[in-house]
């Protein structure tokens, strides 16, 4: 009851932002490669997707780096960050299709995040653990 009454919350707050996320992006890959994600995935740091706080496990983001105009389509697999002001976290090879690993951060206002396919899977709160994402 918990995770259908959060999923709607997340849907209507989703939709009342224009399908469109703001914040700073950074990346992840390096320690957590091999390592499970909490969708209870293997993270592969080669793979096209992203860890969001709360967004469902399986939707589709649209992440385009406004300074050089490169995108790339991502699935959220997993949960994070968990660093104040980030609002997304890139596998690393995506967030090289963007932009410089030296840079190692978007900043909100060069980065243009739209969510073009909602996923079905679940959802947890923003202080959840690996354990209870499920």
């Amino acid at each position: 009851m918990k995770k259908t009454i959060l999923s709607l919350l997340i849907l209507i707050s989703i939709q009342s932002i224009s399908h469109e996320l703001k914040g700073v992006v950074s990346f992840y890959g390096r320690t957590e490669h091999g390592k499970k994600t909490a969708r209870g995935d293997i993270f592969n740091k080669y793979a096209m997707t992203a860890a969001h706080k709360t967004l469902p496990f399986g939707t589709m983001l649209k992440v385009t780096n406004k300074a050089n105009n490169k995108s790339v389509v991502v699935k959220i697999t997993d949960r994070g960050p968990f660093i104040k002001g980030r609002i997304l976290d890139l596998s690393e090879s995506s967030f090289l299709k963007i932009a410089n690993k030296k840079q190692g951060l978007i900043k909100k206002d060069d980065v243009k995040i739209e969510i073009f396919k909602l996923g079905n899977g679940a959802t947890c709160h923003v202080k959840a653990t690996k354990n209870n994402c499920k």
